[in-house]
């Protein structure tokens, strides 16, 4: 199903923050139904780059692919930090 501005039509802007991914999960599929016209994707923190917990062995380089098909489809990613900024830079170079 689809989700849907109440009365049909598109929102102006959808902002998701991570964590959890699952808000990056909701913003990535309300823009790919062509809900919003712009999506900002703000990282609080790092998902699979992140220094603390880099995730399970095995898993990682799938939640790297996963991460980025989301949030392919964002038209602007902020974050709270220049070092942070630095990361993403990196991670989401043509972003």
């Amino acid at each position: 199903n689809a989700i849907k501005h109440v009365d049909g039509q598109k929102w102006d802007v959808v902002v998701s923050t991570f964590g959890p991914y699952s808000n990056i999960r909701v913003a990535s599929f309300i823009k790919k139904q062509n809900n919003v016209k712009y999506w900002v994707c703000v990282y609080r923190d790092l998902w699979s780059c992140n220094h603390i917990f880099s995730g399970v062995i095995g898993l990682r380089f799938l939640e790297k692919k996963y991460e980025k098909y989301l949030v392919k489809n964002a038209d602007l990613i902020t974050t709270v930090s220049r070092n942070l900024s630095y990361k993403l830079k990196d991670f989401f170079p043509k972003k």
